[in-house]
């Protein structure tokens, strides 16, 4: 894996607008070698943004949505990149979300999560 992107609040936002930190109970921290990791906010120019997004090997979503984080799920959705969500339970449907977009969100736990960002593809 080359490039991770986790789809989470701004650190400007003071709207959220949807809360899913509760697919992240406990705590996580993540320390990974030779991935490039970016997150909401760290890209700000819409074609730099979308090549970020592309070339991503995974996307997670992570913690609660606001308008920007809500608009790069659509951007994903609209490239053609598998979204995914952590949740140990794998019961996560992502019509619980009440987007207001049909979007498949995948669900993956925590342990896959690891495998996934460890495999060499």
């Amino acid at each position: 894996m080359n490039q991770l992107y986790f789809i989470k609040p701004s650190n400007q936002s003071t709207e959220i607008l949807i809360d899913i930190s509760y697919f992240i109970e406990g705590a996580y921290s993540f320390l990974f070698e030779d991935v490039t990791i970016f997150s909401t906010g760290d890209v700000n120019d819409i074609n730099m943004l979308k090549e970020c997004l592309a070339q991503s090997d995974l996307i997670i979503l992570n913690g609660e949505m606001d308008r920007r984080s809500y608009f790069e799920l659509g951007l994903c959705s609209g490239l053609g990149k598998d979204i995914y969500v952590m949740d140990d339970s794998l019961t996560f449907d992502s019509k619980e979300l009440a987007l207001e977009m049909d979007i498949k969100i995948k669900v993956i736990s925590f342990t896959e999560f690891i495998e996934m960002v460890n495999t060499d593809e």
